[in-house]
């Protein structure tokens, strides 16, 4: 997963798989997967524009790897606001 990030004054979510992930379906349970594990913590982020790009090793892990890498991606760049 990749985690782009850029401050601004409205919340834009973005996210995206390409075909290096699988089929249709697994493309889409990768970003239904990105989209969910974001959700969860979205009240806590500083606003702006995020783009969550799902690689194909995305979909070996279970939903709380993903959310703890999901976490440490969002610390690094600054956008995680602690509550």
């Amino acid at each position: 997963m990749v985690l782009y990030y850029q401050k601004g004054p409205q919340d834009f979510l973005g996210v995206v798989a390409s075909k290096k992930v699988g089929k249709a379906v697994a493309r889409n349970r990768a970003k239904r997967l990105l989209r969910a594990s974001l959700r969860e913590h979205f009240n806590e982020l500083s606003q702006g524009s995020f783009v969550l790009v799902a690689k194909a090793p995305l979909l070996t892990h279970s939903y709380k790897e993903i959310q703890e890498e999901l976490l440490g991606a969002l610390q690094r760049v600054g956008a995680k606001v602690k509550k």
